[in-house]
């Protein structure tokens, strides 16, 4: 391994040729890449695998590269294997130092094919007032309303609190008759009942629980340690 570009460790390489490889890369089809966004949609990190014929000789030549803004390390091998082996070791020791967001979720990569780190989720189902009066509908004792999920997509799901784990719950029915102020006495309380009022209350509901979404599908999206 040679070190092209290095912030840590400095370059092993003229200028001229760093320079050409780097002019390669541009021009060059990535194998694989992991990606992660900051809060405002920028590219926060980037970790790419590369190939290409070295500058003056032709000899294949790969190179892992990484960025996250304040440092690069770009670094070239003559041996697949060997890039392909590095490339993934810096993936996993970026997802060891991953932290809580503002939000208090786990951050996760924006793009990765590295198995077992936190990989982007997948699309959020949204959560209306017709979802929340379909919570109050429920039969079931204790229900609640809670991200289910189908293969590598979510869906909303409806359930008694006690078969449901509780981290994928977005909103429970206590809950709403608690912020209605309402109870089940004499009779079960059921959307038949709302007026305009309460109806406010369940537009408010509806984007609490949209906002608890990220958090429980990242529930459901846990790395396997295998």
């Amino acid at each position: 391994m040679i070190n092209v570009i290095s912030t840590n460790e400095g370059s092993d390489v003229s200028e001229e040729y760093a320079e050409r490889v780097e002019a390669l890369l541009r021009s060059s089809g990535r194998l694989r890449e992991t990606t992660q966004h900051g809060r405002l949609g920028e590219t926060a990190l980037t970790i790419r695998l590369y190939a290409y014929a070295a500058p003056g000789t032709e000899e294949p030549r790969w190179a892992v590269d990484y960025e996250d803004g304040a440092s690069r390390e770009l670094e070239e091998y003559d041996s697949l294997a060997e890039a392909d082996a590095r490339y993934e070791e810096m993936v996993r020791d970026v997802a060891d130092r991953l932290r809580e967001d503002h939000e208090g979720v786990q951050e996760r990569f924006s793009a990765t094919d590295v198995e077992g780190v936190p990989g982007p989720l997948p699309e959020l189902p949204g959560v209306d007032m017709g979802d929340v009066e379909t919570l109050l509908d429920q039969p079931s004792q204790d229900p609640v309303l809670y991200v289910e999920r189908e293969g590598d997509e979510v869906r909303i799901a409806y359930g008694p609190a006690a078969q449901v784990p509780s981290g994928t719950v977005l909103l429970t029915r206590d809950a709403v008759l608690e912020e209605l102020s309402l109870s089940d006495t004499p009779v079960r309380f059921t959307s038949q009942h709302l007026d305009e009022g309460d109806r406010m209350m369940l537009d408010y509901l509806a984007h609490r629980a949209q906002a608890a979404r990220r958090a429980a599908v990242s529930m459901l999206f846990v790395p396997s340690t295998d």
